[in-house]
């Protein structure tokens, strides 16, 4: 049943002329004995559509670019060079010099050309794609989010959760090559190049995979996590799911308090019902599609899309940053970079290393190279206030997820031989109704802790007043100066052991994360991205407050508790 990744039969399939190497994959083609060609991602949804489709999980079709690709498009531009002098012998402390590193490593990425031959393969996998979801017509433009993969991610050891970039709703063969561009950049985020030095991975023995895979309309339905074991206690006989409106980035970045469930997996194994206990979360907002970048096909193949959404009330959408739509033709029409261009790919530009001014045609803003000028593919929404009052799916959807979730740990279980709890990744589509898997990893803080060591925290009587509370991630207790930073731009101002307080963080705050000994959040659950760093990274964590930065003083001494039970506590002192 297992197919080598070399010999895949697929009319994604691209072998380059001189080499017995795919530049692409078709997803079901590569299963997790292809990692080290696709990635820990991509791998791992190939496994989901190849071995465990024929029992129900549905998981949407797509394609990866290789390892082999990747390398290509490095020697093409000839890049191993000048990124290794950039990144060898970096400080991942000395956020200065990682910050100009990532900046000017991104910058000769964006600058590079696609191999004339890996454009095609992926133009043609695309196409496949198209046709594939138009039922075996022509259909062009198919909405696909386009994911990065790298060859060390998703590992048990190391998750590299959010490390490299995603781009929802991309449609089009010119934005679709754009974003696999933006992808391979991606691997020099500020954020990456920290969690390599800080889990010992080599910069250039990471390769990166690039998974393009048929959109979910979960923006018009709801989407979360959900972990097959209690993230808090470790308690492996439970599933712990979330759930919001609309797509499901803004659960995973922590912009919303989502609902959450935690369901009995033996009795659910025996065929019962049991939900355990329900939490309704605010649900304030929902990130869909942005105005008149909805797609023309459906991505399950059910034909035409609906129109386009309307155009929300003045104020209320928020155009998304981590997507943009317009792409530079000229790069993509160019297939391959001339001699010239390549000699001067090898040189960091001075005036980008030193003073980190950024090419306006390049860059939106120094804060986030990688992406390029250009509309939103997404926006967020307010949440109308009654549906913010019920539950974002059903129990008897609950239950099928958790089923799924169940199904998925054995399999993984029995292939590595031991248990695996397992981080995944779900979407409702808002038109067919139906539930999909977007993506699983194995979990890696609660599964790996010894159970022959137990550690617990108890915080002293005091008189203390308590500032303002959440949902406690873990249950230590930590202390220090708290320090309130709304952009990780801000990193010059935290100081080692200081405790972050913000709205939310995402993958760019992980520097201030490494020095930090908590984090405060105002919106978040219990599997945002806050909440599963903080568990990696082993410091306290309380998401989801509501207020944090309005009520706790920028420079207070302030002490973070979340031994006293499911709820976090924030004390003055």
């Amino acid at each position: 049943m297992n197919q080598s990744p070399g010999h895949a039969s697929s009319l994604f399939n691209s072998q380059p002329e001189d080499r017995n190497q795919p530049l692409v994959l078709a997803l079901e083609a590569a299963g997790l004995e292809a990692i080290a060609a696709v990635g820990g991602k991509n791998a791992s949804l190939g496994e989901l559509l190849r071995e465990l489709g024929t029992e129900g999980v549905r998981v949407p079709g797509g394609f990866a670019t290789t390892a082999y690709a990747y390398g290509a498009f490095l020697d093409a531009n000839r890049l191993r060079q000048p990124l290794g002098r950039l990144l060898a012998g970096l400080d991942g402390n000395d956020l200065a010099a990682l910050q100009a590193a990532g900046l000017a490593a991104r910058a000769l990425v964006l600058a590079a050309r696609l191999p004339k031959d890996l454009e095609q393969a992926i133009l043609r996998a695309y196409r496949s794609l198209g046709q594939a979801s138009a039922g075996g017509g022509q259909a062009s433009g198919v909405a696909v989010a386009v994911r990065s993969s790298a060859t060390a991610e998703d590992l048990p050891e190391a998750s590299f959760v959010g490390e490299q970039e995603t781009f929802l709703n991309v449609a089009g063969e010119a934005e679709v090559l754009a974003a696999c561009r933006r992808c391979y950049a991606s691997l020099f985020t500020d954020r990456a190049i920290s969690y390599r030095i800080l889990h010992g991975f080599d910069h250039l023995e990471v390769a990166l995979s690039i998974g393009v895979q048929r959109m979910v309309r979960s923006d018009l339905g709801a989407a979360g996590v959900m972990f097959s074991i209690d993230t808090e206690t470790g308690f492996r006989d439970a599933v712990l799911l979330t759930a919001a409106y609309g797509l499901g980035e803004t659960v995973v970045q922590g912009s919303v308090n989502p609902d959450e469930y935690l369901i009995f997996k033996p009795t659910l194994e025996q065929g019962f019902a049991p939900i355990l206990s329900r939490r309704l979360g605010s649900k304030a907002i929902r990130m869909v599609y942005a105005p008149g970048a909805v797609a023309s096909t459906h991505p399950t193949g059910a034909g035409p899309g609906p129109e386009p959404l309307a155009a929300p009330a003045p104020g209320q959408a928020v155009p998304s940053q981590n997507v943009q739509s317009q792409t530079d033709q000229s790069q993509t029409d160019q297939s391959q970079t001339d001699q010239s261009q390549t000699d001067q790919s090898q040189t960091v530009p001075s005036q980008i290393f030193q003073s980190q001014t950024v090419p306006s045609q390049i860059f939106q803003s120094q804060n986030d190279p990688c992406e390029q000028l250009g509309l939103s593919h997404t926006c967020t929404l307010a949440v109308d206030p009654a549906d913010r009052a019920r539950f974002a799916i059903t129990d008897d959807e609950v239950l099928q997820l958790a089923r799924w979730a169940c199904r998925i740990e054995a399999h993984y279980s029995a292939r590595r031989g031991k248990a695996t709890p397992m981080d995944i990744e779900w979407a409702k589509d808002g038109l067919t109704g139906e539930l999909f898997i977007l993506q699983a990893r194995p979990e890696t803080v609660e599964s790996r802790r010894s159970a022959q060591v137990l550690r617990s925290w108890h915080l002293e009587p005091h008189q203390a007043p308590v500032i303002t509370r959440g949902r406690a991630i873990g249950a230590s207790i930590c202390t220090g100066r708290a320090r309130i930073i709304q952009d990780p731009s801000a990193i010059a101002s935290f100081q080692q052991g200081d405790l972050l307080v913000t709205d939310r963080t995402d993958p760019d705050w992980e520097p201030i994360l490494k020095l930090a000994s908590g984090v405060i959040t105002n919106q978040g659950g219990r599997t945002c991205h806050a909440a599963i760093i903080a568990r990696e990274m082993g410091i306290t964590a309380i998401v989801g407050t509501g207020d944090g930065t309005a009520v706790i003083a920028d420079g207070e001494a302030i002490t973070a508790s979340c031994c006293e039970g499911d709820e976090g506590l924030v004390y003055r002192g």
